[in-house]
């Protein structure tokens, strides 16, 4: 969503139905982001051509899923892309406007592959389950906004502490 007055930056939604706890709904939407993000990011197919403002917000929601997915990412896959994340947070934080910077961070995303170490994280434990995070639609009904147990273990605590943290950021500004 965007704001016109430029008072939010940026802001994404969350519907979560009452069937799970809103962390697990969290995860879930995260798969089904990637999927749907594989496309702009498909090295086999190249890096694909859209309008800068349309990249930043696929660049804003690489790092949400990275932070998201972080703790359940390989060791190698989290030193490999943390400074890819960190410098996109530092270009954000300082204010991301200039498209040619906005493109050049995309190829920096693209070519290093992070959609594909995110999916990593994800389709072993899913994979344990029957599931195929690349064929969400045809996951049986049962299956929407479920979660392992292996991956809950490892993003759910954070997920919690940093909303956690969010709540009394506010609870002080609040008092």
């Amino acid at each position: 969503m965007e704001d016109t007055t430029d008072t939010v930056r940026w802001l994404r939604a969350f519907f979560v139905w009452n069937h799970v706890p809103w962390e697990e709904s969290i995860i879930s939407d995260t798969v089904r982001i990637i999927k749907e993000y594989k496309e702009f990011f498909d090295l086999s197919k190249g890096p694909v051509a859209r309008d800068p403002k349309d990249i930043k917000y696929l660049l804003q929601d690489i790092i949400i899923i990275y932070r998201t997915l972080e703790k359940a990412c390989s060791e190698d896959f989290q030193e490999h892309a943390n400074p890819i994340i960190e410098k996109m947070m530092e270009r954000f934080m300082a204010g991301l406007h200039d498209p040619e910077e906005i493109i050049d961070l995309y190829e920096m995303v693209f070519k290093n592959a992070l959609i594909y170490g995110f999916e990593e994280s994800l389709e072993a434990p899913y994979k344990k389950a029957g599931l195929d995070i690349r064929n969400l639609e045809n996951w049986p009904v049962e299956k929407i906004n479920w979660v392992p147990d292996e991956l809950k273990e490892k993003i759910i605590p954070p997920i919690k502490d940093l909303f956690a943290g969010f709540k009394e950021k506010l609870g002080k500004e609040n008092s």
